[in-house]
């Protein structure tokens, strides 16, 4: 049975057949392309399926009611409306630390007032975003977290709360976030999900595609593992780290993005790391955020009983965990510090060192001597100079989540839902 005639136990309305049937007025072309690529209903994994996820990042991706995530009464579309029209009207898009528009995924010039109007007149052909409105309607502390969540991993490090205002037919093609990420809907807000698990064979496809705009329909037959759902307004949505994913909003609204970190979240950095410091260079700041976002989740699996992981996620990405370090001086010591606090305590004592090179008891020694500073001998290919101080400074303090998008960053804010 072909995988786009499989359904979920939770009826026919979340078949994978269904789902397709609800994107009517996009490129046709990319649907049935789409139908020949094998995916699943999210409902509907294995647990084979869930294990390959479970092996290559934090956990798969979630459905939780959203109501759970409201600690208030949150803000009514109507509201958001006229606040964004006044965002509109005192910024300047497209500028450090205000929104950005975009038009068939790239940033645009286009009067974003265009975006407010689609949400009541939608334009198949033309649908426009705006990416990272800030909205004093939506106070940091009105969403958290659900508490269904915290049954799966801890979140920590709340932050980079932003609003998305995505009328339908908006698409994001096939791209990567720089971490852990929770989006819950405002309004009648609607989309399909298809998400991709960050395998060695996933990776490598998505990394060596040079066509951002078309990723979805050239690769998607070879990639392995992917599942697809409907997120509705009731439903808030989870992806863990490295989750290659692609979106269509199906009834326009607003959505609500936070970031968070986990102890489990270095396993979905360490291909994330060496892939960005390669192809980007030191001074994206892209790879900034993976490498602090990783730097976060090291010291949190160190301090929640995590201890194995940390050390493994560390020793898979060694390599350009060095050559990242021998240019942000500032990380090293960050990192640095974590590791000595760590390797002092009693723990440390019983853990055996798996390159299989250490014993019980000289782990602390053994890890300082193999496995932290030694001098990189092999420079990496296509690395640029030096990151500049400053550009690291200001990423550090605003805390911003990055997409990965055409090879380059064109914004700190949250990738586009």
């Amino acid at each position: 049975m072909p995988a786009s005639k499989l359904v979920t136990v939770g009826g026919s309305a979340n078949s994978v057949e269904a789902l397709f049937n609800s994107l009517q007025g996009f490129d046709r072309k990319l649907i049935n392309a789409m139908r020949e690529m094998p995916l699943s209903p999210l409902k509907n994994m294995s647990w084979k399926a869930q294990e390959v996820w479970e092996k290559t990042t934090t956990t798969y991706p979630r459905l939780f009611p959203a109501k759970d995530c409201w600690l208030q009464e949150p803000p009514r579309q109507s509201d958001l409306i006229l606040e964004t029209l006044e965002i509109i009207e005192r910024q300047v898009p497209n500028q450090e630390d205000t929104f950005d528009v975009h038009f068939h995924g790239e940033l645009s010039t286009i009067d974003p007032r265009i975006a407010v109007a689609q949400l009541s007149d939608p334009n198949p052909t033309g649908a426009i975003d705006l990416v990272g409105l800030r909205a004093a309607h939506m106070e940091e502390d009105m969403v958290t977290t659900p508490r269904e969540l915290s049954k799966i991993m801890q979140a920590h490090d709340r932050r980079n709360f932003q609003l998305l205002l995505t009328p339908k037919y908006c698409h994001t093609d096939l791209h990567i976030d720089s971490g852990e990420g929770l989006g819950v809907p405002l309004g009648a807000c609607e989309k399909i999900w298809i998400c991709y698990p960050p395998t060695v064979k996933n990776f490598d496809l998505y990394t060596k595609s040079r066509k951002p705009n078309t990723r979805l329909e050239n690769l998607g037959r070879n990639l392995e593992g992917g599942v697809i759902f409907r997120m509705t307004p009731n439903d808030a949505v989870y992806l863990p780290v490295g989750c290659i994913h692609t979106v269509f909003t199906i009834t326009g609204g607003f959505l609500h993005t936070m970031d968070f970190v986990t102890p489990e979240s270095s396993r979905g950095f360490v291909k994330l790391l060496g892939t960005y410091l390669d192809v980007r260079g030191f001074n994206s700041p892209f790879t900034v955020q993976c490498f602090e976002q990783f730097l976060a989740s090291i010291d949190l699996a160190l301090s929640h009983n995590r201890i194995q992981l940390a050390v493994s996620s560390w020793l898979e990405a060694l390599d350009p965990i060095r050559q990242y370090a021998e240019n942000d001086k500032i990380w090293r010591k960050d990192m640095t510090v974590i590791w000595e606090e760590f390797l002092e305590t009693a723990a440390a004592k019983k853990i055996i060192c798996p390159c299989g090179r250490g014993v019980r008891g000289n782990f602390s020694s053994h890890f300082q001597a193999e496995h932290l500073w030694k001098k990189v001998r092999t420079p990496l290919k296509a690395v640029s100079s030096a990151p500049k101080r400053g550009i690291i400074k200001k990423l550090r303090e605003r805390k911003k989540r990055n997409r990965d998008e055409d090879g380059e960053w064109k914004s700190a804010k949250r990738v586009r839902r």
